[in-house]
C-alpha cells in the first residue's frame, strides 16, 4: 500500500541521516567532517524545494548530528552561516537527505515550529509537507507538565531509539502541529469516508493507528485535484529574501 510505502521512506530517509553522522546512542555529539558528502545543497524558495533545482551549494561544511531530528550545519565563513540561519528554506545532505530550517518555521509557523532546532528531517511533494521529529529526553518538570497535559512527548523519550512524530505544516493557517488524534480528526474534516473510518476505529487514540491514518491522509491529499500545489499556498511570499 502507497502508504506503507511512505512510512519506508521515511524510516530509510531517517537510517541514513544516522548513519551519515555515526553517533553514539548515548547522545554525544558527533562530527561530519564532508568525507562522505562534501557538498550541501541549499534551497532559498519553495519552487527551488519542489523542483530540486538549487539556489546554491556549500562546499565542506561543518555538520554536527545532536540527534537524527537534530542537524547543525555552519561554515568558518560569515556570510555563509548567515545564509544558513536565515536564508534558507531547506538542504539535501547526499542525493536524498532532505533537512527543514528550523528558523525558517519559526519566522514563518505558529504552534508547535518553535520545539525545533537547527535543521529537521522532513518530508514533501507538490502538495503536502510534514516534519519528522522527536526531541530530547524531557527534564522532569517537563514529565511532570506532561502528565497533566498529556503529551507523550514530554516524557522520557529517546530520539536514537524511539520512533519519531509527524508534524503537519499548513500553509493555509501558517501552523506547524504534531499529528496528534485532535489534529488528524480535523485534518480528515475534507474526507468524510476516512474520518469515519478512523473514528469508528477502536484503538483511534492509539499512536500506531494515528499515523497510519496520517499517511492514508496524505496519500488522499496528494491525489486530489481539488487541493491546491504548495507553490500556490505560498505565492505571496516565494521564499526568503
Amino acid at each position: 500500500m502507497k502508504q506503507r510505502l511512505l512510512r519506508n521512506i521515511i524510516t530509510v530517509m531517517l537510517v541514513a541521516i544516522w548513519a551519515t553522522f555515526a553517533a553514539s546512542a548515548q547522545g554525544s555529539q558527533s562530527t561530519y567532517d564532508g568525507s562522505q558528502a562534501d557538498t550541501v545543497c541549499i534551497y532559498k524558495t519553495w519552487e527551488s524545494v519542489i523542483y530540486g533545482e538549487p539556489d546554491a551549494m556549500i562546499i565542506n561544511p561543518f555538520i554536527f548530528a545532536n540527534t537524527p531530528y537534530d542537524v547543525v550545519i555552519t561554515d568558518d565563513n560569515e556570510q555563509v552561516r548567515e545564509l544558513l540561519s536565515d536564508n534558507v528554506i531547506a538542504v539535501t545532505l547526499g542525493d536524498s537527505i532532505w533537512l527543514i530550517n528550523s528558523q525558517y518555521l519559526k519566522d514563518n509557523f505558529k504552534g508547535d515550529s518553535k520545539k525545533f532546532d537547527n535543521f529537521v528531517p522532513f518530508y514533501f511533494n507538490e502538495k503536502v509537507a510534514f516534519v519528522v521529529f522527536l526531541g530530547y529526553e524531557a527534564s522532569t518538570g517537563k514529565q511532570i507538565l506532561g502528565g497533566l497535559m498529556g503529551d507523550a512527548e514530554m516524557f522520557d523519550t529517546d530520539p536514537f531509539t524511539d520512533d519519531p512524530y509527524y508534524y503537519y505544516i499548513d500553509f493555509e493557517l501558517k501552523r506547524v502541529d504534531k499529528v496528534d488524534r485532535k489534529v488528524l480528526s480535523d485534518l480528515l474534516n475534507d474526507y468524510h469516508d476516512l474520518k469515519m473510518r478512523y473514528e469508528g476505529m477502536k484503538d483511534y487514540k492509539k499512536r500506531e493507528v494515528i499515523d497510519d491514518y496520517f499517511m492514508q491522509y496524505i496519500d488522499r491529499v496528494t491525489q486530489d485535484p481539488t487541493k491546491p500545489d504548495i507553490l500556490e499556498l505560498t505565492a505571496p511570499v516565494t521564499g526568503i529574501e
